[in-house]
């Protein structure tokens, strides 16, 4: 099973996770453009040119300007029920970086217009490996069971070589939609396809085992363990954006990208699913209570904190991490602005760890809350609201 459409949650910093224009084929051979003036100025204009790589035509191995921290860290290999997946090959430490990927294709955030995908293969006229590389992913929920003009059922041509305009658009749109993931463009959101990253399958929040951050300033997606990985395990990310019901997700997840998930949080029996629906529940009711008071200045600091340790002890129980920075941050902040630098230094180095895991220690976030840490009372917040002591993390957290 390829990847689908990737949900985010939301950031305080680094690349918004917070238009719609004829995207460009990122890396493609930019000699072609030369008569489409138009579609060349958007990618000279709003993208790096990228070196060309060697034609490689082997779909597993095809790395389209993807950088693997260890050219030995994962296979792609055949999985029954899921087409195909990625496997480690070796132990693979929390933390560490996994891949570095540049797009293969950069499509519109909300559609797929026709006239795109035609522009987009009259750019990989001279480049077939490109072309097979995108056909080769995985193609479920590809087209609708009639074709919306005539009506009439579809049979499709599946050989890129000999396909007419219509089988070419409705193999291409299903593709996208089932394996892009968000990635931005002076700070404009798109669609971004990185076929080696595509090969990381989904499992539901809590269950994966790897995050996904795309970094604008660096014009490349990144994988990073978040869990301690054994030799032979898959490696699986969240296509959805924060914990949630177990017949939510798999509803929706059947009816978006057609299949059921099997991961151990769906496959939990059902008292155990009920116990992690109401923490799920739970949770998804403080973060909205946190956001909503906390942006309109109504929430004072020690409820403020004392709801970021309800939330962390909820992400525990839930094995969910990928929020524990942000929340560690914002605990952190309101120690800031009333003056308790030494809770603040405790919550803010928690969030470097959390950062530092899930998007790299020379990441924007990990930088910003290494700094404050660092200088706490130079803060420009630092002490602007009444002075209170706030309670900090349990010290089991940062072993967690």
């Amino acid at each position: 099973m390829g990847n689908k459409t990737k949900s985010s949650p939301k950031r305080t910093a680094g690349v918004s996770w917070r238009a719609l224009s004829l995207a460009a084929l990122a890396g493609a051979a930019l000699s072609t453009l030369a008569t489409r003036p138009t579609f060349q100025s958007f990618i000279v204009s709003r993208l790096p040119v990228l070196s060309q790589k060697p034609t490689v035509l082997d779909p597993n191995t095809y790395d389209y300007e993807g950088i693997m921290a260890d050219k030995k860290i994962f296979e792609v290999v055949a999985l029954p029920g899921k087409g195909k997946g990625a496997i480690a090959v070796r132990d693979i430490k929390r933390g560490e970086l996994i891949l570095r990927e540049k797009p293969l294709v950069i499509a519109p955030n909300d559609d797929t217009p026709r006239d795109w995908v035609q522009e987009l293969f009259y750019n990989w006229t001279f480049s077939p490996s490109k072309r097979d590389t995108l056909f080769n992913l995985t193609h479920s929920n590809l087209w609708p069971d009639d074709d919306p003009e005539t009506g009439e059922p579809l049979d499709f041509n599946l050989d890129p070589a000999t396909q007419n305009p219509d089988e070419r658009f409705w193999l291409t749109q299903g593709i996208l939609n089932n394996n892009v993931a968000a990635m931005t463009v002076d700070g404009e959101p798109f669609r971004g396809l990185f076929p080696r990253f595509a090969r990381v399958n989904h499992v539901c929040p809590g269950a994966n085992n790897v995050h996904y951050w795309w970094r604008e300033v660096d014009h490349e997606l990144r994988i990073y363990a978040v869990k301690d990985i054994k030799k032979g395990t898959e490696l699986g990310h969240s296509y959805l954006g924060q914990v949630g019901p177990k017949s939510a997700r798999i509803q929706h997840l059947e009816e978006t990208y057609g299949f059921t998930c099997t991961c151990k949080f769906c496959t939990l029996n059902e008292e155990d699913t009920k116990q992690r629906d109401e923490w799920a529940g739970e949770w998804h009711a403080l973060v909205d209570d946190f956001d909503t008071n906390l942006a309109n200045g109504t929430l004072p600091g020690q409820d403020a904190v004392r709801m970021v340790r309800a939330m962390w002890k909820l992400a525990l129980k839930l094995e969910y991490t990928t929020e524990r920075a942000r929340f560690s941050e914002e605990a952190g902040l309101v120690a800031l602005a009333h003056g308790d630098a030494k809770s603040a230094v405790q919550w803010l180095k928690l969030a470097d760890k959390y950062y530092t895991i899930e998007v790299g220690a020379d990441s924007v976030d990990a930088e910003r809350v290494r700094e404050l840490h660092h200088n706490p009372t130079k803060a420009d917040n630092f002490a602007s609201k009444e002075r209170l002591t706030l309670e900090g993390p349990d010290k089991a957290w940062f072993d967690s």
